[in-house]
């Protein structure tokens, strides 16, 4: 049983160091970029709408702890910044 074991772990550091190997050999050579496989990624431009979004949720948040008042206004902030960012989104 403990030669079973033995060989066991060092088939796994075998392929443990083959593993590392290769993340060595794919860091070191650098791939020259393919122009024929060129992909144009389309980024969206900068928005605040996120932000705003992620403001409105935490005073929906809020508002469970310090009251109904925060919560409400978290909610129409929310529904005031995902308008504004689906609407900047179609312009696009």
């Amino acid at each position: 049983m403990n030669e079973q074991g033995n060989a066991i772990n060092a088939t796994a550091t075998a392929q443990d160091s083959q593993r590392h190997a290769a993340r060595e050999t794919a860091a070191i050579i650098p791939t020259p970029p393919d122009e024929e496989h060129a992909v144009d990624v389309h980024m969206p431009s900068p928005s605040i709408w996120p932000i705003v979004s992620a403001f409105g949720v935490t005073m929906i948040s809020f508002g469970f702890l310090a009251g109904i008042a925060y919560g409400v206004f978290g909610v129409i902030v929310l529904i005031v910044s995902l308008w504004g960012w689906i609407g900047a989104m179609r312009h696009e």
